[in-house]
């Protein structure tokens, strides 16, 4: 999270479990936290602790877009409604999320989800950016008529595959 926050130069927003922010509390440090519930039926409907939800809305005063870089997880689709309302325009990277490979695991999960709420939130994100081109067409069936954009990843492959511990980290 620190390392998004230097290279953006911005604050970074993250959606996280409780449960996640008992378990890895040194990630979250810098990072500005929205929240959600632990009870699971308020947790499958989206809702966020009330004291996070005032926050982001403090916490957006001033921001002109936002991109998202997750789609399974409720908290984008939350995150997507109360920015629309804002009308703050919503960027989508995939990171191969929506990959058809994708929707055949946990399927009832994934069926649910696009019928309830990932539809409506592909219908309203304002762009998608795309690793490769080949990324952008296995899922542009699910978003036509979106602007994108191809933005290759600025490594080699063999740079993030690199054996060589002290490589890696220098990549």
């Amino acid at each position: 999270m620190r390392a998004f926050k230097q290279a953006l130069n911005a604050e970074v927003v993250s959606w996280v479990d409780p449960q996640e922010i008992r378990e890895e509390k040194l990630i979250w440090e810098e990072t500005l936290i929205i929240e959600g519930i632990d009870f699971p039926i308020l947790k499958a409907l989206l809702v966020a602790q009330q004291r996070s939800a005032r926050t982001l809305a403090s916490d957006l005063d001033g921001v002109e877009l936002v991109s998202l870089h997750s789609f399974w997880r409720w908290h984008a689709v939350w995150a997507n409604r109360h920015l629309l309302r804002r009308g703050i325009p919503v960027w989508l990277v995939p990171h191969g999320g929506l990959d058809p490979y994708v929707f055949g695991q946990r399927t009832l999960y994934k069926r649910a989800f696009m019928m309830f709420w990932g539809r409506r939130f592909l219908d309203n994100v304002s762009a998608v950016v795309c690793a490769t081109k080949k990324e952008y067409e296995k899922l542009e069936r699910l978003v036509s008529g979106k602007p994108y954009l191809i933005a290759p990843w600025p490594l080699k492959d063999d740079e993030f595959r690199n054996k060589n511990q002290r490589n890696r980290e220098r990549v």
